[in-house]
């Protein structure tokens, strides 16, 4: 099962994974796919700061992973649009769309 996480920490970078991707022929981790995310307001307006989309990268096993340094229009406390969208090395797609809450992050 492929998942989105999505993580928007205002001044302690943003990041954005998805994975792990697999082929939805043959069930193998796909490790060379295209993935890209762009992260909107709620209008479906891209959010200031930077060019979009921002391309992830994979990581391992099928995982692919942006980190956006703190550079862009991001509130905490405040609701965005997070849009990723992925071209399979086989020639499918998918695309997520999640509304999510950007957060201070706590202290450990």
């Amino acid at each position: 099962m492929t998942t989105c996480v999505l993580r928007l920490r205002p001044g302690n970078g943003i990041v954005i994974e998805l994975g792990p991707l697999s082929n939805s022929v043959t069930d193998a981790v796909d490790t060379g796919a295209t993935v890209n995310a762009r992260i909107q307001y709620l209008n479906g307006i891209d959010i200031t700061g930077r060019s979009w989309p921002v391309v992830l990268n994979h990581d391992a096993a099928g995982v692919y992973r942006a980190t956006i340094i703190d550079d862009v229009d991001i509130n905490a406390g405040q609701q965005y649009r997070v849009v990723v969208n992925a071209l399979g090395s086989g020639g499918e797609t998918g695309q997520w769309t999640e509304v999510i809450t950007a957060e201070v992050r706590g202290a450990s």
